[in-house]
């Protein structure tokens, strides 16, 4: 099952771009209810209309000891502020207060989808933060710019989520509702394949968007990785980059702080991993009551002990 699909179980039966056909799904699928969680995808009732015509995703439910139940929601296709509305042109977080009596038929509170959350589709927290996410992003009077918050601003319910369901200009606060899902499936799998992956040719990693590590560098837990341009971990090897030469190790971390030895000639790694070359190494020698001393690297990078010295030289490069 790929991100869309996730998504399409996720609510129970498929994307829609109409409330009724969403409201639908959930009731079919036996998971409409009239008591919310977060997570929950809350339908509205429009009286005018005489339907559901208006959708949000529940982020926070508080219930009082005398009985009200306060829900925090964030909704596409309304408006900012304190009063219900449908078609507002923004994606905006709004509280509501009422008693479960207040809920079902033709009040405004029409009930709760609960979406089938699990291992192969998303948690409830996914889902959420996809939603909370777009908080702030408004309508576009054409369609351009659709994936700024607030550039070209308009109403001719042009949105990111109407192109991405294939339905732009049209109302959309369902669609924002069926892409939330997609997005949130589609996170949950990129964290799912995060981290470090061993193939036939060798280690990759891929970072928490999804995107596989190829060509660079790389600070994961605390070590830094290089990666050649193909996404395989460098290891055992010589590495140049910005004009410097730097080790890593057979496990592929980059050594700092060290010396090291390689075929017959010893090197210094400095504090940044970087090659120790014509400077001074400062250490204490054994020999000598453990007293300061410098050791010496050529410009190859070499060790070379006729150098070494007790005392600095003046003008002496020091290496770190």
């Amino acid at each position: 099952m790929n991100s869309y699909q996730a998504g399409e179980r996720l609510l129970c039966g498929g994307y829609t771009a109409y409330t009724p056909a969403g409201k639908s799904n959930f009731v079919r699928s036996g998971r409409w209810y009239t008591s919310p969680e977060p997570g929950d995808i809350v339908y509205f009732y429009h009286a005018s209309m005489g339907r559901v015509a208006h959708v949000g995703i529940v982020t926070a439910v508080i219930c009082s000891i005398l009985g009200a139940i306060t829900i925090t929601t964030v909704e596409g296709n309304t408006a900012p502020g304190r009063h219900f509305s449908r078609d507002g042109g923004s994606v905006a977080e709004k509280r509501y207060t009422f008693r479960p009596n207040e809920i079902g038929g033709k009040n405004l509170i029409n009930g709760f989808g609960r979406p089938a959350y699990g291992s192969d589709t998303c948690t409830a927290a996914d889902l959420i933060a996809a939603a909370k996410g777009e908080i702030g992003y408004v309508e576009k009077a054409s369609a351009s710019q659709l994936d700024q918050k607030s550039a070209n601003p308009g109403a001719g319910n042009f949105t990111k989520f109407g192109k991405w369901f294939g339905l732009d200009g049209q109302p959309w606060c369902q669609m924002f509702v069926s892409w939330c899902a997609y997005t949130a499936c589609a996170a949950r799998r990129a964290r799912a394949h995060t981290g470090w992956q061993q193939t036939a040719s060798g280690w990759m990693y891929t970072d928490e968007t999804g995107r596989q590590l190829a060509g660079e560098w790389a600070h994961i837990s605390g070590r830094w990785y290089a990666f050649d341009n193909a996404g395989l971990m460098l290891h055992d090897v010589w590495f140049q980059s910005g004009g410097g030469w730097y080790y890593l190790a057979g496990d592929g971390g980059m050594l700092s702080s060290q010396w090291l030895e390689y075929e017959g000639h010893q090197y210094y790694l400095t504090s940044a991993g970087l090659m120790a070359q014509s400077a001074y190494v400062s250490g204490v020698q054994p020999s000598i009551g453990g007293a300061p001393y410098y050791y010496y690297v050529d410009a190859d990078g070499y060790w070379d002990s006729t150098r070494d010295t007790e005392r600095l030289p003046a003008g002496a490069e020091l290496a770190r």
